[in-house]
């Protein structure tokens, strides 16, 4: 395990796995203004904690920009970091919770700009530009609940916000003040059923599904 540790200033590409991965309770590290490019999975979190990725160009990653995964993966945060041209920009599966993804710039996305998947509960994210990705900005599905969707800018995808699931347990997820413009189907798209799954939406938009 490696802890407390940081990664400053590297550029990491063309790498056979991983370009960074933090495996098992590899907790409270900083990955910061790094390049990380032409990789299968860009930065990965298997199970692991309070760990920041900060200012750092993630792009053209095979996979995913970003990955977390495990339900020991919480409490991690990325903030102001560019992820292009990746199968997906940031994709969260199989039971992170309480993560931050705040004020990134998440563009051109092969798939999916942000990736929620398999019971990914309690994550925020907030303030991003989603703009011109592939298939949706945000999509959520398979018992993805009380996560938090504010005050992002989502732009220019074929639906800017797709729920492929109901609420369970944990409790709807909030949509809120966020703008939408430029996606060519759907603004949101909500196969899971509106009651259960949207509360609080105030955001400015033209349609829905």
């Amino acid at each position: 395990n490696v802890n407390i540790s940081t990664l400053h200033t590297d550029s990491i590409a063309s790498c056979g796995n991983d370009a960074v991965r933090l495996l098992n309770n590899s907790d409270t590290n900083t990955i910061v203004n790094s390049i990380v490019t032409s990789n299968p999975e860009g930065i990965a979190f298997i199970g692991c904690q309070g760990n920041r990725v900060t200012d750092n160009a993630i792009r053209s990653n095979t996979n995913s920009g970003i990955y977390m995964t495990l339900t020991a993966s919480k409490n991690n945060v990325c903030t102001g970091n560019l992820l292009s041209s990746n199968g997906y920009g940031v994709q969260i599966a199989a039971g992170p919770t309480s993560n931050l993804i705040v004020s990134n710039v998440v563009t051109s996305n092969t798939l999916i700009g942000i990736y929620l998947f398999s019971n990914t509960d309690f994550n925020i994210i907030r303030n991003n530009t989603i703009k011109n990705n592939t298939d949706e900005g945000i999509q959520l599905r398979s018992g993805c609940d009380a996560n938090v969707i504010v005050e992002n800018d989502i732009t220019g995808s074929d639906t800017g916000i797709h729920f492929l699931a109901t609420a369970g347990a944990a409790g709807a997820d909030i949509v809120a003040k966020n703008n939408f413009s430029g996606n060519s189907t759907f603004h949101i798209q909500n196969q899971g059923g509106l009651p259960q799954t949207l509360t609080a939406v105030q955001n400015e938009l033209a349609r829905w599904a």
